[in-house]
């Protein structure tokens, strides 16, 4: 999924002052005869603002990062996690499964890239929809080669990355135990 780029006007004006005076080619000039006209360098502290601007826009395109290392508690099959300001009685109940009927994505069968953009995208439709709870079915990593499963490593990185995800816990038994996470998500007024 492609999300189209909108061009700042701060970025504009970086991109005119970086290119400086043009002057439109007309087709009876030769370019040969002319030397091009060598460009200013941009300045450190410029270039360094144009980086984070970047950055910036990569992050809000793309919120989840896999380079993003969080200090974890030892592995287990169990995955948990909860912001501050959750109230206790809804923990509880998000872990014992019991926060009404979620919507529900399946992941098996998907390559990493493709389970990150059905997350992101299933996300996004749960907060237009006002979906306060999502399934996430990604299997235990039985049949993978690796030592740690690679879909319930990453999903684990993943949530704990996105501001609209308030908490997470694998889910019960009846519902794929720990080859499954209930996702508690922010309203999208918050």
């Amino acid at each position: 999924m492609k999300i189209p780029l909108e061009v700042s006007p701060e970025d504009r004006t970086l991109f005119r002052t970086s290119v400086g005076k043009v002057k439109p080619i007309t087709g009876s000039e030769n370019l040969r005869e002319k030397p091009l006209a060598k460009s200013k360098p941009m300045s450190d502290a410029k270039l360094r603002q144009h980086r984070e601007r970047l950055v910036e826009t990569e992050t809000l395109l793309d919120p989840i990062s896999d380079e993003y290392l969080p200090i974890l508690p030892e592995q287990s099959d169990m995955l948990s996690f909860c912001k501050g300001g959750i109230q206790h009685r809804l923990w509880k109940k998000l872990r014992k499964g019991q926060l009404g009927n979620p919507m529900r994505l399946d992941l098996h069968g998907m390559r990493v890239s493709e389970a990150r953009q059905a997350i992101l995208a299933s996300i996004q439709y749960c907060q237009q929809n006002s979906i306060k709870i999502l399934l996430i079915v990604h299997g235990r990593g039985n049949h993978s080669l690796q030592t740690l499963p690679i879909l319930k490593t990453k999903i684990n990185l993943w949530l704990r990355q996105l501001d609209s995800v308030l908490a997470f816990h694998s889910a019960q038994s009846k519902d794929g135990g720990t080859g499954a996470t209930y996702v508690l998500l922010k309203s999208k007024h918050c």
